[in-house]
């Protein structure tokens, strides 16, 4: 259920306190200064005795279940649109891989063409991180994620088209990135090629500015305490429980995944009319 009103201090103390607990005692240490990060939480090293307990590490990732599993049924109730674009994005790189296979792409095309690179080592692993990102509440990595696979594909389309005699998909990468282009550049160029207005840029600079930059993220941030008197759930711990206001973040998550399979699916039918694997 979304979570009505501001989060309180007792909240966060709650949670810093649980993390705390667990950085200092799940090995019965309390010595704070001798842990490591581990996956992103404070795991110290194992008493040689073996006489550490597990049950606050137990009751940290049941924490994170629950939330992520909880924030499951937000997206599927209350912004099912958001959930059904976070899941197809990972659809439209499987099927973007079997069309490949179709079309004859081999373990040797795979080696030669980057947008095949892409796909497998990209989109596929981006995908799973945004599903991941979305259950645990944390908007900003969903945005930085697509960033990523935006960039990654506009750059692999134009290293096959630009560099088609290289035999390796890094070579035509290094190649590309030797013409010193601006990113900014290269994807008026995929937009120009492709016959889209903005469709590429448009999308890197909301991503970049609102939720990639420093800037974005603060203003992000400082706009909402301003509105509502309280920092939005991203902005403070992860994993988080959606709330009410953060729907329209959500949806804003939806028109960027829809934008980029959108234009995924005029790259690829492009990249199709240029690129034989056979």
């Amino acid at each position: 259920m979304i979570e009505n009103g501001g989060q309180t201090a007792g909240d966060v103390v709650a949670l810093g306190r649980m993390v705390g607990r667990a950085g200092r005692e799940w090995w019965g240490m309390s010595d704070p200064s001798a842990a490591r990060v581990s996956g992103g939480f404070l795991m110290p090293e194992q008493p040689k005795d073996g006489s550490g307990s597990a049950a606050p590490r137990e009751d940290l990732l049941t924490y994170v279940c629950q939330t992520m599993r909880e924030n499951e049924g937000v997206l599927y109730r209350s912004s099912k649109e958001t959930y059904s674009e976070v899941v197809g994005f990972i659809n439209d790189a499987v099927d973007s891989i079997g069309a490949a296979l179709k079309r004859g792409a081999t373990p040797e095309s795979y080696a030669r063409y980057a947008v095949l690179y892409c796909l497998i080592h990209v989109l596929m692993p981006v995908g799973g991180a945004i599903y991941i990102n979305a259950l645990g509440g944390n908007l900003p990595a969903c945005f930085m994620e697509l960033r990523l696979a935006l960039e990654s594909l506009v750059k692999c389309y134009l290293a096959d088209s630009h560099y088609p005699g290289r035999d390796f998909f890094q070579d035509r990468l290094h190649s590309l990135e030797k013409d010193k282009k601006s990113i900014s550049a290269l994807m008026k160029q995929l937009d120009a090629d492709l016959g889209l207005e903005e469709g590429s840029i448009g999308l890197w600079r909301a991503l970049s500015e609102d939720w990639v930059h420093t800037k974005g993220i603060m203003d992000g941030i400082v706009g909402h305490l301003v509105e509502r008197s309280d920092a939005p759930a991203w902005g403070l711990v992860i994993p988080r429980s959606y709330r009410q206001e953060d729907l329209s973040s959500l949806d804003e998550l939806r028109k960027r995944l829809a934008q980029f399979r959108c234009l995924l699916k005029h790259v690829m039918q492009e990249y199709y009319k240029r690129v034989s694997f056979s």
